[in-house]
């Protein structure tokens, strides 16, 4: 197991590391949008904020562009200024919150700039701030559910547990390819993708990606009550020593409660899961490719190709009408037929993962392990009162 340092349970700040690293901001006492989501993605709002107004003025030269982001700041500056001395803040003082009127701000002036200064019609602006809401909705489930974290985590776990994730892959690896393989060497398959339109070649992929999605998801909604129920208070204990929380309470009578958690928090805790689960379905999809593709530059030969398809094939390696023969054999189906057979390869280990007692199984249940370690620090630190606020 893992060695972790030892932090105090009543540290707010180490918890707060501890639910972070596990990709879990949503445990954080009092985690709210306002004060700990946007507030964290607010130099990516003004990076935005500033590129926004550029492009909509840049056209008009560069004193144009000067002007919006002059405009723009100012008026931005002079509203926080406002809203800072109405709360008695200093008027140059960070805010301790992204509130509504500086997302306001952060959607209308770039709008305002755009029509008034950049010249663009009504109708263009309007659409340049729906896609404005489209990046502050995307930057704050982002900032909300830590994805950033969340991926970290996950990869750190296939760090931690390489040996499993070997085990798993050394174990289905070699059936999926034989599977896989008598696709690959049909001449059907070639044809197929020889005629196949590139959009409906990423629409085959994308359903791939959506099947092995819903088994993924399907999986995990089935797990969820299991990581958040505890039996003992002694469970509760084991897994929160795991992390490295010393003083914990003495609470070995009784039955730890059945916290309520709100839909965010499972949402969170579903999250982390079918990241975890989807970086290693990536690996096998990532090695099957690689693996395939080897092996079609080693056994398919040029005249191979043009016997399956009856014609010549679109290589790769064309640059101006002049053909680069080395490697010879790097052709658009290979590629795509490689990419097919591992999106199947991929669908195989999420169906591996669904089935209990498999090898793939037990890696998500390591995974769920990990998450538990955090819910049961969150648990330890209700039941002590340490927390500020006791609900979530």
């Amino acid at each position: 197991m893992h060695a972790s340092a030892p932090w105090q349970l009543a540290d707010d700040g180490a918890a707060e590391r501890l639910y972070r690293r596990h990709g879990l901001p949503n445990l954080i006492e009092g985690y709210a949008a306002f004060d700990d989501v946007l507030t964290r993605v607010a130099p990516f709002l003004m990076l935005a904020f500033v590129v926004n107004i550029v492009t909509s003025t840049i056209n008009h030269g560069a004193g144009a562009a000067v002007l919006g982001i002059a405009v723009g700041l100012t008026v931005v500056f002079a509203v926080h200024a406002l809203v800072q001395r109405g709360k008695g803040l200093p008027v140059w003082a960070r805010p301790s919150r992204v509130g509504p009127v500086l997302i306001a701000l952060w959607l209308i002036v770039p709008f305002a700039v755009r029509w008034l200064i950049g010249g663009s019609s009504i109708w263009k602006s309007l659409a340049w701030l729906l896609g404005g809401v489209g990046i502050l909705g995307f930057a704050t489930f982002f900032a909300t559910f830590g994805l950033g974290s969340m991926t970290l985590w996950a990869l750190r776990q296939i760090r931690l547990h390489i040996r499993s994730v070997s085990e798993v892959l050394i174990k289905t690896l070699p059936l999926l390819l034989l599977t896989v393989l008598f696709f690959f060497f049909g001449a059907e398959a070639w044809q197929l993708m020889h005629n196949l339109p590139t959009a409906r070649f990423l629409g085959g992929l994308s359903a791939f990606a959506i099947f092995g999605s819903a088994m993924l998801i399907a999986t995990i909604l089935r797990t969820t009550e299991d990581v958040t129920r505890f039996e003992t208070w002694a469970e509760v204990h084991t897994h929160a020593a795991e992390t490295g929380a010393i003083n914990l309470p003495d609470l070995s009578d009784g039955i730890p409660p059945s916290e309520h958690y709100p839909r965010r928090v499972l949402a969170n805790i579903d999250l982390v899961l079918f990241f975890s689960q989807a970086i290693q379905v990536l690996l096998v999809f990532l090695t099957v490719t690689v693996a395939i593709v080897g092996i079609g530059l080693l056994t398919v030969r040029p005249a191979t190709i043009v016997a399956w398809l009856g014609g010549q094939p679109n290589y790769l390696t064309d640059h101006g009408g002049v053909r680069d023969h080395f490697p010879h054999t790097v052709t658009s189906e290979l590629i795509k037929v490689s990419l097919f057979v591992a999106a199947f390869a991929a669908v195989q280990f999420a169906v591996q993962i669904a089935s209990e007692g498999s090898s793939a199984h037990k890696v998500l249940e390591e995974s769920v392990r990990s998450i538990r370690r955090a819910l049961a620090v969150r648990l330890l630190r209700g039941a002590a009162h340490v927390d500020t606020d006791s609900t979530i």
